[in-house]
């Protein structure tokens, strides 16, 4: 399947590029301004959209199976290695943060390090048991049918300003299948039953306290659990789950910006 990606290089070519990953719903363009703050600092960034999203090729809003977005990551992975010889920061958001996560539980890429943002390894609100039965009967005989995601734009962020630009964007896909939904659900469980798998590396994660999208007791839950020698949690009480479209964002950008300088430095010196 076709995505779309494209790359955003930095003056100089000293420094570990990023690979991008958005949410669910989104596409790469929502990020433009995280991805300049990069290039200031000096790191080059690839990113693209999931399949079934944005630009990219698949029905909006569907996978036949969630490998779909390891793959499309993992040929992201490729394509940015021919910009790049370093190894590279990956950064997910949200539903990216959990491909983010399968994709190094399962491939093992070499990285510099990992960087997720209120990422979603469990859902904010409990899917009452009845709507989970018919979720699995409707993924049996119709599981491309896409009904909404439920995601307001008001759940997102405090930025009034934002929340209309999602609320607008043509490019932004409100709506989800049920096969979709299936597929998230036994990825979120298999994120927390197979997580001693995750490859000793650097691992940074920037949650929302005020989440009304992923549960951030169930993220932090996880990121204690996951036995990783080098790894911060930051915790933004006030935040609601897009950190990096909140009025404080460029507060949450200096200071993941810090953190990638440091292991950056720190790779050089071994």
């Amino acid at each position: 399947m076709r995505t779309y990606t494209k790359f955003y290089s930095a003056d100089k070519d000293d420094k570990p590029p990023i690979l991008l990953v958005h949410g669910a719903g989104e596409h790469l363009d929502r990020y433009l301004w995280v991805v300049n703050k990069w290039n200031e600092a000096g790191f080059s960034v690839l990113g693209g959209d999931l399949p079934g999203y944005g630009r990219s090729e698949g029905k909006k809003g569907h996978i036949d199976h969630f490998d779909d977005y390891i793959q499309a990551i993992d040929s992201w992975y490729e394509e940015l290695r021919k910009y790049s010889n370093h190894r590279p920061f990956l950064f997910g958001h949200s539903l990216g943060g959990l491909v983010v996560a399968r994709f190094m539980e399962e491939r093992r890429r070499e990285v510099t390090g990992v960087i997720l943002s209120s990422p979603c390894f469990a859902l904010a609100m409990e899917v009452p048991s009845w709507k989970g039965w018919i979720a699995k009967a409707l993924n049996k005989i119709y599981p491309s049918l896409v009904l909404s995601a439920g995601i307001k734009p008001h759940y997102v962020s405090r930025n009034k300003e934002i929340t209309e630009k999602y609320r607008m964007d043509p490019l932004v896909t409100k709506g989800a299948s049920v096969r979709w939904y299936t597929e998230l659900v036994s990825t979120m469980e298999a994120n927390y039953e197979q997580l001693s798998l995750f490859p000793q590396v650097s691992l940074l994660i920037h949650q929302a306290g005020s989440d009304y999208v992923v549960s951030a007791q169930k993220v932090r839950q996880w990121f204690e659990s996951v036995p990783l020698k080098d790894k911060t949690y930051r915790d933004w009480p006030e935040l609601y789950h897009e950190i990096l479209n909140e009025p404080e964002r460029e507060e949450v950008i200096a200071e993941m910006i810090k953190w990638m300088i440091m292991h950056t430095n720190k790779l050089s010196s071994e």
